[in-house]
C-alpha cells in the first residue's frame, strides 16, 4: 500500500510508486482539496506490466472527462486489467511514461495533452 503523501515532490513520487512497476497494483493521486467540486484525480491500475493511466477532471460546464495515455502500438479490441476491459489503444507497458505523468500532475494538478488525450 502506498501511503498517503500531501505535497509529494518529483523525488516522493518516483519513490512511492517504483516499488509498483511490474505488479498488480492500484494507486491514485488528487490534487487540491478533497472537498472542493471538480478536483481532478489520476488513477492507476497495473497488472503484470501492463498500466491503464487516467486523468478524471471536470470542466467549468460540469462536463466530466476522463483522458488516457495512448499506446502508440496498441492490440487491436480490448484488453483486461483487474478484471475489467479497456481499450487496448488505452494500456502501455512503459512504466516511465505513468512516472512521468504522476510527477507531472503532482506538479502542476494538470498532465499535458501531448502525454494523456
Amino acid at each position: 500500500m502506498v501511503p498517503v503523501t500531501k505535497n509529494p515532490s518529483q523525488a516522493d513520487v518516483r519513490r512511492l510508486l517504483e516499488p509498483l512497476r511490474g505488479l498488480k497494483a492500484y494507486a491514485g493521486m488528487e490534487h487540491g482539496e478533497r472537498l472542493s467540486a471538480g478536483h481532478p484525480e489520476l488513477n492507476l491500475r497495473a497488472e503484470d506490466g501492463r498500466y491503464l493511466l487516467m486523468l478524471g477532471e471536470v470542466h467549468a460546464d460540469g462536463e466530466y472527462d476522463v483522458r488516457t495515455l495512448t499506446n502508440p502500438n496498441p492490440k487491436e479490441g480490448e484488453d483486461s486489467i483487474g478484471g475489467e476491459f479497456f481499450g487496448a489503444s488505452h494500456i502501455v507497458e512503459d512504466f516511465d511514461l505513468v512516472l512521468r505523468a504522476f510527477c507531472e500532475f503532482a506538479e502542476t494538478g494538470n498532465v499535458s495533452h501531448d502525454l494523456m488525450d
